[in-house]
């Protein structure tokens, strides 16, 4: 006699059971998606730093070869008229020389949570010379411009004592809402959760003409004259209006 073959009966999932496995996926997910965004932005600010402190490196070597002075960031215009010059710009010799004679790597030369835009390291036109744009705004070696009535003074050499800050370079950033230009805005390291215009690169923000950024930047990185460079958060900086465009610099 033979034995009957034992069948089994699986018991499906129900909906209900599967909508209850849905919902807690979706709950992990909201709980660690946050954790993971804010993992990749402390590599960010990281990174900026890195790559701040390696270009400091570089302007000091030049500086070492041209008796102290820093390398020139002011535009060739500003030369014969003072307020031509404007800190998104960088002087396009200078970025030749920088990159040929030192090394300096274009890989290295902008904030990574705006990533390379394509208007870097490009010779363009403006005002009857050829100027460029690197991935930081630079500090060093410009035209003095007058601010709430006072006159901000730029470190021009490697000892210079009477600058306004020590600040050398920091993240690429514009605002031009909030003084009231007709221009649009680009704000690096915006809070993601907050965002609510258009995502520049991995962690930045474009705002369109006229929209004050809200959320700012949630601080920036910076390198000194000390050779030093870091993180600063956005408390611990100062704002300047210079060529109707607000900058920030940390105090």
């Amino acid at each position: 006699m033979h034995a009957q073959p034992r069948t089994s009966h699986r018991r499906a999932f129900t909906i209900i059971e599967l909508l209850v496995v849905c919902s807690i996926l979706m709950l992990l997910m909201a709980i660690l998606l946050p954790s993971m965004r804010r993992a990749k932005e402390v590599t960010w600010r990281t990174l900026d730093a890195a790559h701040l402190h390696q270009f400091s490196m570089t302007c000091f070597a030049y500086a070492g070869d041209n008796m102290t002075f820093l390398p020139i960031g002011r535009r060739q215009q500003s030369f014969t008229n003072l307020n031509a010059d404007d800190l998104v710009w960088f002087n396009l010799k200078t970025w030749q020389t920088l990159r040929d004679d030192y090394k300096m790597n274009e890989e290295a030369m902008y904030c990574y949570s705006l990533g390379r835009q394509n208007w870097y390291f490009k010779p363009r036109p403006f005002w009857g010379s050829y100027e460029t744009h690197i991935g930081w705004i630079y500090w060093g070696n410009r035209a003095e411009f007058s601010f709430a009535g006072d006159v901000y003074h730029f470190p021009v050499k490697t000892s210079t004592t009477n600058a306004t800050s020590r600040t050398l370079a920091n993240c690429m950033h514009y605002d031009a809402a909030t003084p009231g230009w007709s221009w649009g805005s680009v704000i690096p390291h915006v809070a993601h959760d907050a965002l609510r215009n258009t995502p520049v690169g991995r962690g930045g923000a474009y705002f369109d003409t006229g929209v004050i950024p809200d959320p700012g930047p949630e601080g920036m990185a910076n390198a000194y004259t000390d050779g030093s460079a870091g993180w600063t958060d956005i408390q611990d900086m100062a704002t300047y209006i210079h060529a109707d465009l607000q900058w920030y610099d940390p105090r």
